[in-house]
């Protein structure tokens, strides 16, 4: 059974929709930059990838199929891709962001990974069929949604994935959104 977490507690402001990356290709480059550091300074594709790891260990031998949602420049793939290589097992993963833009960012960055897939698609809406990956992912993605926006894309991702789903994100809180604003000011 699937239920809404604590962190989804309210209905989010329009202000707190997801990024409109808009803009030129290079503001695009610089916006999924700022996105790949906070990812590494606060832990982003770490939290995602111990649970996600741990999992992939009981599939050497034959192959595993990871849809990634809300894909960004693909980093968290190319992690998961690196890992599993080294582990010796065989993932292929399918990465999906709604923006064009993002998703030609996630191309040139992952060539020399033949393993990964991109398509342009929307979390609200995925072009795939029941049972497709084995395992579904999203980093950052859900604390843009309400409560029940967010439970009904997560069912739907739950057909998608013959396993799990496995979801890392934030809880909304004041400080964090009052740090961001300073260190904003402070970094440029």
């Amino acid at each position: 059974p699937l239920t809404a977490n604590a962190f989804m507690v309210r209905r989010l402001e329009p202000k707190d929709l997801p990024h409109q990356f808009g803009g030129s290709p290079e503001e695009v480059g610089r916006n999924l930059d700022s996105l790949t550091k906070a990812n590494r300074y606060f832990g982003g594709v770490r939290s995602l990838a111990r649970p996600l790891h741990r999992l992939l260990l009981r599939h050497r031998g034959r192959p595993v199929r990871l849809l990634d949602v809300g894909c960004g420049r693909a980093e968290a793939a190319r992690r998961h891709v690196e890992w599993a290589r080294a582990q010796a097992i065989d993932l292929r993963v399918t990465v999906v962001d709604r923006d064009a833009d993002v998703i030609a960012h996630a191309r040139r960055g992952c060539q020399g990974y033949p393993e990964i897939r991109i398509v342009r698609g929307d979390a609200l809406g995925l072009p795939f069929r029941p049972g497709a990956f084995d395992y579904v992912s999203a980093s950052m993605l859900l604390h843009y949604f309400g409560t029940e926006e967010a439970a009904g894309i997560v069912r739907g991702w739950a057909a998608l994935a013959g396993r799990a789903v496995i979801v890392s994100d934030v809880r909304r809180h004041w400080f964090p959104c009052a740090a961001i604003s300073v260190l904003s000011r402070l970094s440029g």
